[in-house]
């Protein structure tokens, strides 16, 4: 979708069962618009960066299982949103630079049944990022390249 993708966009996507990855980096698209997506059954990868969604948005993501990455940075996401994430059987990367994720929202990445990788800010300090890795031991944490 194009910059100008909105909430009423997505209603049409929704009749695509079959669609396997979307992206709707800095789109319209709002928390309303995310509840349109629940009919794509075989969504893999669903890009979110640089979008308006918060917290409540992600709870319409929960019942998209299929889902094994999310990008969400640049977006107002905090832990609250990391607890709808948290019933996604197959996620496996996510995406949370520039979020509003603290130390906690991060220690609870850990009990993910399938999480392998998350990308956080490049701006972290070395020890800031040793920190997060030490926190999360069985989770690949890489710096984003972008944010």
């Amino acid at each position: 979708m194009n910059n100008s993708g909105s909430d009423k966009g997505l209603r049409s996507l929704g009749k695509l069962k079959t669609l396997q990855s979307l992206g709707l980096k800095r789109t319209k698209v709002t928390d309303a618009g995310l509840a349109e997506l629940w009919t794509l059954v075989q969504l893999g990868s669903l890009g979110l960066d640089g979008t308006q969604i918060s917290d409540e948005g992600l709870n319409h993501l929960a019942d998209i299982v299929s889902l094994v990455r999310i990008d969400l940075n640049d977006t107002k996401i905090s832990d609250a949103g990391l607890k709808h994430l948290g019933r996604l059987p197959k996620l496996q990367v996510l995406y949370i630079a520039k979020t509003e994720i603290s130390d906690s929202g991060l220690a609870s990445l850990g009990t993910f049944p399938k999480i392998k990788r998350i990308y956080v800010s490049k701006r972290l300090t070395p020890e800031r990022l040793r920190a997060v890795r030490e926190l999360l031991p069985k989770i690949d944490v890489e710096q984003d390249r972008q944010y």
